[in-house]
């Protein structure tokens, strides 16, 4: 999760990984975001509308990049949403912190080795 109040109440450490997501609050309303950090615990995500805090959603984390690429389904609580400032809005416009129901304790792996691909290419946050 991002910022000082999340970090206090984060167990463990938000890599940064880059990974695209469907977000779910109903079967009716659905949407690509792009999450920009993630923990076993949680996701800070870019998507195009808030949703409400406290608000349940199911997500579908896609780690491969493709269509047919690995993926992950999860559900979490909206726990904060940022709308996002306009030198740092273009197609996204809200960022959405959401901790997960159940920690993803089995893509911890695969969390960290994008974390670290990312770092060698020298993107950090």
């Amino acid at each position: 999760m991002s910022g000082d109040k999340g970090s206090e109440r984060r167990v463990h450490e938000r890599r940064l990984v880059c990974v695209t997501a469907e977000v779910r609050p109903d079967e009716d309303n659905k949407q690509v975001a792009v999450i920009h950090d993630m923990s076993v615990d949680g996701v800070y995500l870019h998507a195009q509308a808030g949703v409400t805090e406290g608000e349940s959603v199911a997500l579908t984390i896609r780690f491969g990049g493709a269509a047919e690429g690995p993926t992950v389904d999860t559900r979490g609580t909206t726990v904060r949403v940022d709308k996002l400032p306009r030198e740092r809005a273009d197609f996204w416009t809200h960022g959405i912190a959401i901790r997960f129901d159940e920690p993803l304790t089995a893509i911890e792996e695969e969390i960290e080795a994008l974390a670290a691909k990312l770092k060698k290419a020298g993107v950090t946050f």
